[in-house]
């Protein structure tokens, strides 16, 4: 039998989305990226791309990075900015050598490495992020090449560059030399360790290495090798010219991070760059803000820790270090040089001579180091007039840890030798993509997971829910038990949302309140009290806090509280009746501003109910400001009905609408809400009293159940109560 009760179904708990919404949405955002540019009363919000490597499949790390970079942008929207990210990719360096082969043309090399950006591009697309896919910039650019010409020759006339001839460790599998942080090092116990002084006089300092029966001694002072033999006054000599004395030498031996081969040394030429800043640290890194604080030390240790940098790499496929030196001495003017490229092409840089009378002059044939490409697009293309949206410094940066002795370190370095000022405002770090043991996924590891089988297995939105639900300040476990844990978390999310929008369908938007019960405006007071918090942690990027306190309300405040005590005006009371319809305005406002505070963590599934309900699309929206503030006693009022309502469930767990409440407290202002009390404690009837702060229930068995409403009354007419009796006559 239909009673004619208000109730709407849904099905957004079990909410699944179709790749073909998926594409939908993406084309969507990619309009709206757009479209928010143009909004020039906005306030601007840059993040620079620091560029992935253009060379292989897109692994978990690169989605980890994309997602989170997609978040802010989606967070800065609703908080009324207008945001500029231009994605890149760093085309240039060895792994695209070794792939292709050393010695092979330009054009090899270059069209290799424009496929590998397009396959990664296509990939970056299908992760569902707010960007233009098809504004982008490649370090392998003619433009973004010719500009970082133009910075090293200003680092070289500024004085910051010089060329001496050092050892270098070179790997004979890479054929090339190798950086300092392209290396393992492997630790050996091979003998005993002596520090010797040779006279107190000339002070000069030695180092003694025992192999077996030779002796090797490293001289400080001439910088040379000698060998001997161990002999009978082995002892002796040790003991009179030895200072110090140890049982053990740990000898540590570098291998190449790509071919685990052994490194040597090699004697060249090499060009360096001065890291010696001409700005104190303090001053610089006072306006840059770290997310979070505790990075600011491993920056600083990064890039700090070295005065000098090796710039210069032997390999085929990079920029050419355009210089013609003597000895240690740079002797061609730059510009010039760069007239000559601009003309017939960087790569006439090899085709490049002297007249016959300079031959002694040494020709650079060397390439730039792939950290100095990337670390230099501050210059190269945020300052570029062609993109007038990227300034300087940019408001945020977003990278992996490891990037702090990589792009972050080069980033920082170049900017302030070059401009005096840093590149970045803000400075993200976020952790590892890892498994169940906690260990980096990685091809090196053997442990790697193509990213479109995760997808494929978890779903798009799941995935993303992972990440931004997460502290990625920390590494990111992705395991089977944290995605069900996470679904399960999604499902309670969607089960809510759908409440509230199958019990505002039928509202009419023309409709404003006059004035609002008091538990409408407390729940409304909560949610803006939420917005103020969940703004101050959005703007120190701890997405994880914001969402843990956006689910809190849900749940406890919202769901358990706040819908519990309406649940008889929205299900029973008359369709258009005020105290329904003042309901549902406040239902419509929450479902609203808590569809805005969860579109960045589900966004599919928010952006599919929000089109259902409202116009446009969500992130074309902003949040309202809420004017919503509760008076103190009413405040002070709402938390003590709420630990009233508490100690009655203490004291009987399965009371029902049939019983009779009793209230003593010295609270007055409680007896003048007393005709809304027994909605709140969903009881019969309640009486106040002034006394001591005490609760005492009394059931009424004689009571008679409606059969409509499930309320309890004196008189029943052919089991309804009098107000459903009327309600049905009516209808």
């Amino acid at each position: 039998m239909n009673y004619y009760l208000n109730i709407f179904r849904n099905n957004f708990a079990n909410l699944t989305i179709a790749k073909s919404y998926e594409l939908f949405c993406i084309c969507m955002w990619s309009t709206l990226f757009n479209d928010q540019l143009t909004y020039s009363a906005r306030p601007l919000f840059t993040i620079h791309d620091g560029p992935p490597y253009a060379n292989g499949q897109v692994h978990l790390g690169h989605m980890l990075n994309k997602i989170i970079k997609d978040t802010v942008i989606r967070k800065k929207l609703l908080l009324g900015y207008r945001v500029w990210y231009l994605p890149g990719w760093d085309c240039f360096g060895l792994p695209i050598e070794i792939n292709i082969g050393a010695n092979m043309s330009y054009c090899v090399y270059y069209r290799y490495a424009v496929s590998q950006v397009n396959l990664q591009r296509t990939s970056f697309i299908t992760l569902g992020c707010f960007y233009n896919w098809d504004l982008y910039y490649c370090t392998v650019d003619l433009r973004v090449v010719f500009r970082e010409l133009n910075a090293f020759y200003l680092l070289v006339n500024l004085g910051y560059v010089f060329v001496s001839k050092t050892y270098v460790d070179y790997c004979s599998e890479c054929t090339s030399s190798v950086s300092h942080y392209e290396t393992e090092e492997v630790h050996y116990v091979v003998g005993i360790q002596c520090f010797l002084l040779r006279s107190l006089a000339y002070f000069a300092c030695c180092l003694l290495f025992v192999f077996g029966e030779c002796i090797y001694i490293y001289s400080f002072a001439t910088k040379c090798i000698f060998r001997g033999y161990c002999s009978v006054n082995f002892i002796k000599f040790v003991a009179r010219y030895a200072y110090r004395v140890f049982k053990e030498l740990v000898f540590v031996r570098g291998f190449c991070w790509r071919h685990k081969v052994a490194l040597r040394a090699v004697f060249r030429y090499q060009v360096f760059l001065n890291t010696c800043l001409k700005v104190p640290n303090s001053d610089i890194l006072s306006t840059v803000m770290f997310f979070p604080v505790a990075t600011y030390g491993r920056f600083c240790k990064s890039v700090f820790s070295r005065p000098y940098w090796c710039i210069s790499r032997q390999r085929t496929w990079g920029i050419p270090i355009t210089l013609w030196y003597f000895r240690n001495y740079i002797v061609i003017n730059s510009f010039k040089i760069l007239k000559l490229l601009a003309v017939y092409g960087y790569r006439s840089w090899r085709r490049l001579t002297l007249a016959a009378k300079y031959w002694f002059f040494v020709k650079s044939v060397d390439v730039l180091d792939v950290w100095f490409d990337s670390g230099l697009t501050h210059y190269t293309v945020c300052l570029d007039q062609s993109r007038a949206l990227l300034t300087l410094p940019v408001d945020l940066c977003v990278e992996g840890i490891d990037q702090h002795r990589g792009w972050f370190n080069s980033s920082y370095l170049t900017s302030v030798l070059l401009n005096t000022v840093t590149p970045f405002r803000g400075l993200l770090t976020h952790g590892f993509a890892v498994d169940q043991f906690h260990k980096k996924l990685s091809k090196s590891a053997g442990n790697f997971i193509p990213v479109s089988d995760v997808i494929n297995r978890y779903s798009l939105e799941l995935v993303r829910f992972v990440v931004v639900t997460s502290d990625y300040f920390k590494d990111i476990s992705f395991c089977e038990e944290y995605f069900v844990t996470r679904a399960a978390l999604r499902k309670k999310i969607l089960n809510v949302i759908g409440f509230l929008t199958a019990n505002t369908i039928d509202y009419p938007i023309s409709f404003f309140p006059a004035s609002l019960m008091l538990v409408d405006s407390n729940i409304l007071a909560i949610l803006a009290y939420l917005k103020l918090q969940v703004g101050y942690y959005d703007n120190c990027y701890h997405y994880h806090i914001s969402f843990n306190l956006i689910c809190d309300f849900l749940f406890n405040e919202l769901s358990a509280k706040y819908l519990s005590i309406v649940k008889y005006r929205l299900y029973v009371l008359y369709k258009y009746s005020y105290l329904r319809l003042t309901c549902q305005y406040v239902l419509r406002y929450l479902l609203r501003e808590l569809l805005l505070l969860l579109s960045p963590y589900l966004c599919f599934s928010i952006e599919a109910i929000w089109t259902s309900y409202f116009s446009g699309s969500v992130f074309s929206n902003m949040y309202m400001s809420s004017p919503f503030v509760l008076s103190h006693s009413d405040a002070g009022l709402m938390r003590e009905l709420f630990i009233l309502k508490a100690h009655c469930f203490s004291c009987c767990a399965s009371y029902s609408n049939f019983y009779r409440l009793v209230i003593y407290t010295f609270n007055i202002s409680i007896y003048t809400y007393r005709t809304h009390l027994p909605w709140f404690f969903n009881v019969f009837s309640v009486s106040v009293y002034y006394g001591s702060p005490a609760v005492h229930l009394f059931p009424f068995y004689s009571l008679s159940k409606c059969l409509r409403c499930w309320n309890y009354f004196p008189f029943v007419f052919n089991g309804f109560c009098r107000m459903c009796v009327t309600l049905l006559c009516n209808s």
